[in-house]
């Protein structure tokens, strides 16, 4: 719900604002690479903090007909690991929810 516009194609920006525990996350997104419809790159910067990373996203055949998703997060600049939301376990936990929840939840829409 917070992302206004994405487009899949390279240079594209888009931003957006979490609130969570007081604290505001003002996340700042640019594709970098798009192998459409298997292959996208974006990078990902919080606006004032430190720490920039590249997130991937692959789908990949399986040979039962079935699609494999491919979620990588490579960090080019560590994140301050004073705020837990910048923590593994916290992204780990979002994908979670983003991957396994909500995107289920919305191709089943």
């Amino acid at each position: 719900e917070q992302i206004e516009d994405f487009k899949p194609e390279v240079g594209f920006k888009t931003n957006f604002i979490i609130e969570h525990n007081e604290r505001t996350f003002h996340h700042m997104w640019k594709v970098i690479k798009v192998n459409a419809p298997f292959e996208i790159i974006y990078n990902w910067k919080y606006k004032g903090y430190e720490g920039d990373s590249n997130v991937s996203f692959v789908l990949e055949a399986l040979p039962n007909n079935d699609t494999q998703l491919i979620l990588q997060c490579d960090v080019v600049e560590d994140f301050p690991q004073d705020i837990p939301e910048f923590k593994r376990q916290s992204g780990v936990d979002g994908w979670h929810y983003f991957i396994k929840d909500a995107l289920k939840s919305y191709l089943d829409g």
